[in-house]
């Protein structure tokens, strides 16, 4: 069984600039072993490459094409994005294994993935690794129940992501 859902962004070269460049308009903030994120920060606050993914149907694109790999059948169902974030690692940031256990599933965006050896490195329950291929412009789908880290970013690039928790929905 796959339990990893891939999505490529459409016009992606495009996006990437504009996205890269909403992200930086928040304030520096890092967090620990991250360079910077608006994880933490509140949800009030106006974060401009979220309207930008939003606008540019990124989201609802992505959104359909994983209500139909997820649920090929005719069942009502919808998806919640709980929450919503990016994360920017410069050289030596990482992410320790850590799961996001009050979701469905974890999403990522790679926006800058300077060498994929820097992708998500993920286990599933008994210890299995969910081997994948991944490319800046694609979005990656997997459990939320999956321990999953981001290694030493060893290069000189910064590694940029989006992630996000979704739940499923009842229509």
């Amino acid at each position: 069984m796959n339990f990893l859902f891939k999505h490529n962004v459409v016009d992606f070269e495009k996006h990437k600039t504009n996205l890269i460049d909403l992200i930086y308009k928040i304030p520096q903030n890092p967090l620990k072993t991250i360079s910077h994120t608006d994880w933490n920060l509140p949800e009030t606050m106006r974060r401009e490459y979220v309207e930008y993914i939003i606008n540019k149907k990124i989201i609802e694109n992505y959104l359909n094409d994983f209500r139909t790999w997820l649920n090929p059948v005719d069942c009502p169902i919808d998806f919640k994005i709980k929450k919503l974030w990016f994360q920017i690692y410069r050289k030596n940031d990482y992410h320790p294994y850590h799961t996001h256990g009050e979701a469905n599933f974890s999403g990522v965006f790679y926006i800058n993935l300077p060498d994929t050896s820097l992708k998500t490195q993920i286990k599933l329950p008994g210890n299995n690794d969910l081997n994948f291929e991944v490319s800046e412009g694609e979005i990656i789908t997997f459990p939320a129940i999956g321990w999953h880290k981001s290694p030493v970013n060893t290069s000189i690039d910064e590694k940029i992501v989006i992630a996000f928790n979704l739940d499923l929905e009842s229509r």
